[in-house]
């Protein structure tokens, strides 16, 4: 396995980093929005790069881009693991800026196109979701070339519906971005499936892959990629915690019609 690993666990970082041949992190913590997931962007030859999720920050991440080499309109598509505001909110401004359209499993791509605020998870932001424009709904695994780059899509439900992960090669190294699919949070209200999810993990220990990289996880690969994934699993399911508060706090904006959060004593 030839790619590095790195930046070192915990290290926030101002610039986009590469993280293997073929690889960049621009956006998350300390390089967008600090409630972001990660953001990669992935060379595909010929001067143009597809991005995996851009989380919130359309400037940000275009800024980074950048400075890795890639303008609006050499981003030819962004490739997204599911339809969570986190993941997603960005797309509309980075596509008027120039990008390409968005790829989403087809299970989501109707909520994410009317800004449904529950299963986009806006509500636990605090926010009003934002429509996102679907221009391609992936149905099913199975590869996306984008000039010499082939990605393999492979659902991973069970966070959410139409959780899908994408495998690409870096020099040697097989590398999985799994979204939330490692680690994600849990709730039936955002369609979340303990079974359906258990069966993912499953599948993905039986990935030929090398190195992983998930949503929320450090800004860097993490290998052996059978070890992380065994040791996920062992941990899976063992709490799902109901009283966690989102990241709007106690007094975040419900959407009409959803039970209130319950406020909590001092």
């Amino acid at each position: 396995m030839s790619a590095t690993l790195h930046p070192a666990p915990g290290r926030a970082f101002a610039e986009p980093q590469r993280l293997a041949d073929g690889l960049w992190l621009v956006g998350g913590p300390g390089l967008s929005g600090e409630l972001d997931a990660l953001a990669y962007l992935i060379p595909c030859g010929d001067g143009q790069a597809v991005l995996v999720d851009c989380g919130t920050n359309a400037p940000a991440l275009l800024r980074n881009a950048a400075t890795a080499g890639f303008a609006a309109d050499a981003i030819v598509g962004v490739l997204a693991t599911h339809g969570h505001l986190d993941h997603l909110a960005a797309a509309p401004a980075l596509i008027d800026a120039g990008c390409g359209g968005v790829w989403l499993h087809e299970a989501e791509a109707a909520a994410v196109r009317t800004a449904d605020p529950v299963a986009t998870c806006a509500y636990l932001y605090g926010r009003p979701a934002t429509p996102v424009p679907v221009a391609h709904e992936l149905v099913g695994g199975g590869l996306l070339r984008f000039g010499t780059r082939t990605i393999e899509v492979v659902e991973t439900p069970g966070h959410s519906p139409g959780s899908v992960s994408y495998l690409i090669d870096c020099g040697d190294t097989r590398v999985a971005l799994l979204g939330d699919a490692l680690w994600g949070g849990f709730h039936p209200r955002i369609g979340s499936d303990l079974d359906v999810w258990g069966d993912t993990l499953a599948h993905l220990q039986d990935l030929e892959c090398d190195a992983l990289s998930f949503g929320h996880g450090p800004p860097r690969l993490i290998a052996p990629y059978q070890e992380k994934v065994a040791y996920a699993r062992s941990r899976f399911g063992f709490l799902c915690n109901p009283w966690d508060l989102p990241a709007g706090g106690a007094d975040a904006w419900v959407p009409e019609g959803a039970r209130p959060l319950p406020r909590l004593l001092a």
